[in-house]
């Protein structure tokens, strides 16, 4: 994989090089189906029992590499990746149940996954899309409050949490992974968020501010005007709610899935919405209205979602289209865990988690990169229509489906008899020595 080595000066630290270890994690990812430990990863690569995965686990979980510069040339490669300018940016948070609390950024809270209140660590994650790829660009671990009390600052040495970090909500660390975005200069021009953010006015003011349209999901009691106040005192408030009831729906389709293009039915809203204005000595609190639109997107179950965006309301196309990129952040999401491993990560350290998002980044554009040579070696559509006449779009590859090219052309070696043999007396003397050590635990 000579991809890598455009990387390798990102895992270089004063006294070593690890961009060998790197290699092998990408490889661990894309090669594995599971069990995407660093013992198996070390042990499945190198086809030899006696591989117990420590050098990967320092690299990983204790080596000072910074995570920061493998971003900053993803967002660039992204860039510069034919017909991949010109996309859109997406926030989102990754959020996982621990068993306990030693877990960096571990604390009772809103787990999205599982909708409800959990003791889990949760990732703010920055994901880029246009036409058909998907590549994480970005990731913060979020430290709750309750990590800067002293008793839980105690334990930032041993987990590697920088010893400068400060509090920031999930709203603030999406705010500074979009300014990043911008220094980087990464090329997009659309920002989705859910309602964590979007109904967060400051986020939506910094986006338009910068030149960029968003589409910004919202709840469905947020308050809305149909004509601007500052113009008609009298002008009449509405909740996105009730304009679901008033406004009609079209018809219209948005993008294509395995089964087709996607439908749904949308309403279009020309609205204003109301920003609080800074208090000072000579001001009182007040507001200023800003001419947004609401899009009403109806579920395939008949759910509502509601969502703001400074695109003119006549565009609807655009709209549409926006609204639906959205989803290519859970799409992200869900690769990094069920294809690559992200959830089968087992470390407590800040470091472990920063690296392990650092490397799927890499390994999510490395799809995306042969998605674009593939489709360059594709078939006309013409050509396919005449066999398949209903066809309206070639299929890209899946992350799925480069798991088994890759798997063809770096074969994972199987283990010799007296290896295996090995690996399950090592693997029963392991447990025994663990379960040794419970029990002297216990007695004492």
């Amino acid at each position: 994989m000579g991809y890598m080595s455009g990387y390798a000066c990102c895992f270089r630290t004063k006294t070593r090089d690890g961009s060998a270890y790197a290699l092998q994690m990408v490889k661990g990812y894309l090669l594995l189906g599971e069990g995407r430990t660093y013992a198996n990863i070390d042990r499945r690569l190198h086809g030899a029992a006696h591989k117990n995965g420590q050098n990967l686990q320092q690299f990983m979980s204790d080596s000072p590499w910074d995570s920061t510069p493998v971003f900053d040339k993803v967002q660039r490669d992204v860039s510069h990746l034919e017909g991949m300018g010109g996309g859109s940016l997406n926030f989102d948070e990754s959020g996982d149940e621990c068993a306990g609390t030693k877990k960096a950024g571990a604390a009772r809270q809103y787990i999205g996954r599982l909708g409800k209140t959990e003791l889990g660590q949760v990732a703010v994650l920055g994901s880029y899309y246009k036409e058909g790829c998907w590549v994480l660009v970005d990731a913060d671990l979020f430290l709750p409050k309750s990590w800067f009390e002293l008793d839980k600052k105690k334990q930032w040495a041993r987990l590697h949490i920088p010893p400068d970090t400060v509090f920031r909500t999930k709203i603030e660390l999406a705010k500074a992974q979009f300014k990043r975005a911008m220094e980087r200069k990464l090329d997009f021009r659309t920002v989705g968020c859910d309602s964590l953010y979007g109904s967060d006015t400051a986020f939506r003011r910094m986006v338009a501010d910068a030149g960029k349209h968003y589409m910004a999901c919202v709840k469905s009691d947020t308050a809305l005007w149909l004509e601007d106040p500052a113009q008609n005192p009298e002008a009449e408030m509405i909740t996105a709610a009730q304009a679901a009831e008033r406004f009609p729906f079209e018809t219209r389709a948005t993008r294509h899935a395995e089964r087709g293009p996607l439908n749904h039915d949308y309403a279009f809203v020309a609205v204003w919405s109301k920003e609080k204005t800074a208090k000072t000595a000579q001001t009182p609190l007040a507001y200023r209205f800003h001419p947004e639109t609401l899009l009403i997107r109806k579920e395939h179950d008949g759910k509502l979602s509601y969502a703001l965006s400074n695109m003119p309301c006549q565009d609807r196309a655009a709209l549409a289209q926006a609204k639906a990129e959205r989803y290519f952040v859970e799409r992200t999401i869900q690769d990094c865990k069920s294809e690559l491993g992200y959830d089968e990560l087992q470390a407590l350290k800040y470091r472990a988690v920063m690296h392990t998002l650092a490397l799927c980044a890499v390994a999510l554009l490395y799809m995306a990169d042969l998605k674009v040579l593939f489709r360059k070696q594709q078939a006309d559509l013409n050509t396919v229509q005449q066999r398949l006449p209903s066809l309206q779009k070639l299929p890209d590859l899946s992350l799925a489906n480069v798991k088994e090219l890759l798997r063809a052309a770096f074969p994972i070696p199987r283990p010799t008899k007296k290896q295996a043999v090995q690996l399950v007396v090592d693997h029963l003397f392991n447990r025994a020595r663990s379960t040794n050590s419970r029990t002297k635990k216990h007695q004492t």
